[in-house]
């Protein structure tokens, strides 16, 4: 069997050899031409599934290594009787931890951090059940709102409207729908954050088009919202300087781009391509992902706010430092030149590992319970 693979999913030769000839291409050599004799074919989402690539190929299984499928024609591929599968969910942790490590940041100088807030979550799918757990675990009380979920009868669900204007924190976790009975496109615009409470924070990890990044510089330009995290932006990769500027962290769509996270998407793209054509499979990511760090000692300091020291945990794994200085460099360049380097560091991110990596070890009992919340793990 012919494999076709874009290069940059996590360990995709080792994970697929068992299963035929690999050959991992860069993104941009996913052309016709390369897909035209082969049986599988594996992208990421800066490929796009449909007709343009796949029309006169005879791949009979395609499948994206990533949570959305906005660029999977899922109509087409089911006319042409091509099997499609997707990493649903395998991101969602790491997005969620990427929201806590937001959330902390943009409360920070609160007496007690983001403890009693309200925390919006539109979209309650994979993704936004983890980042309501987080913000749950951080002493926030949650809203959820989730329309097609409510149909189906979910229970504690509340329409947008009333969760915009009773929200301290808004935090995005939806597809990019253009159409259909919710179209997501634009869904916060003017009107919605109008309707926010003063003072609310704006958090957006799920498409950049979900938010009028115009609407939003406007909001924050005026003082009514006091800030934003923003991990997407509109016409993504040329991204507009001003959505950054206006922005309090600013990262380059890698809120999901954990190691954990990608070895999670080769593993589930793997699985279903074994399901379809009966195979079995013996790759062992733990060969392949590094060490686990060594237990990090978390040492008290005397005063110190409990989510300061909560803050200082996460940050052991991951801060914003880099990935936010990075962002607002690359609206310094030329514009065609943006899209080129925010590609590149998407597809060349470092390792970032997940909380439950390393163990953690505090003398406070009252931090301990706190980072387990969060899942962070203590040694046993």
């Amino acid at each position: 069997m012919k494999i076709l693979a874009d290069a940059n999913i996590a360990f995709v030769e080792r994970a697929f050899a068992g299963l035929g000839q690999v050959t991992a291409v860069p993104a941009s050599a996913l052309t016709p031409e390369a897909a035209r004799d082969v049986d599988l074919l594996l992208t990421r989402s800066t490929v796009k599934l449909g007709p343009g690539l796949l029309d006169g190929s005879r791949a009979r299984f395609v499948a994206t290594a990533t949570s959305g499928v906005d660029h999977v024609d899922q109509p087409w591929l089911a006319e042409r009787g091509v099997a499609f599968a997707s990493a649903h969910g395998s991101n969602a942790n790491s997005v969620a931890e990427w929201f806590a490590l937001a959330l902390l940041t943009l409360t920070r100088d609160r007496p007690r951090g983001p403890h009693g807030l309200r925390v919006g979550v539109v979209g309650v799918g994979a993704v936004g059940s983890l980042v309501a757990g987080k913000a749950l675990a951080l002493g926030c009380d949650t809203l959820l709102c989730d329309p097609p979920l409510a149909r189906a009868g979910g229970q504690g669900f509340v329409p947008l409207d009333a969760l915009l204007s009773s929200c301290d924190v808004l935090t995005l976790h939806v597809p990019l729908e253009t159409d259909g009975p919710d179209p997501t496109d634009r869904m916060i615009a003017a009107d919605q954050l109008a309707a926010l409470r003063p003072g609310a924070i704006l958090i957006n990890a799920s498409r950049g088009e979900v938010v009028n990044g115009d609407d939003l510089v406007a909001a924050l330009g005026r003082g009514h919202l006091a800030a934003a995290a923003l991990d997407v932006f509109e016409r993504e990769p040329a991204i507009d300087p001003a959505h950054v500027a206006a922005a309090a962290i600013a990262t380059p769509h890698i809120a999901g781009h954990s190691l954990d996270a990608k070895v999670a998407g080769t593993r589930m793209i793997l699985d279903a391509a074994c399901a379809f054509f009966g195979l079995t499979h013996d790759w062992d990511p733990a060969l392949d992902i590094p060490p686990p760090p060594d237990p990090i000692d978390l040492a008290s300091i005397p005063g110190e706010p409990l989510h300061h020291a909560v803050q200082r945990a996460i940050e052991r794994f991951y801060t914003f430092t880099e990935d936010d200085t990075f962002t607002r460099a690359i609206c310094a360049l030329p514009p065609a030149e943006r899209g080129a380097r925010f590609r590149h560091h998407r597809n060349d991110y470092p390792v970032r590992r997940e909380f439950h990596a390393a163990p953690v070890l505090t003398p406070d009992p009252q931090l301990a319970a706190a980072l387990r919340a969060l899942g962070f793990i203590s040694p046993g």
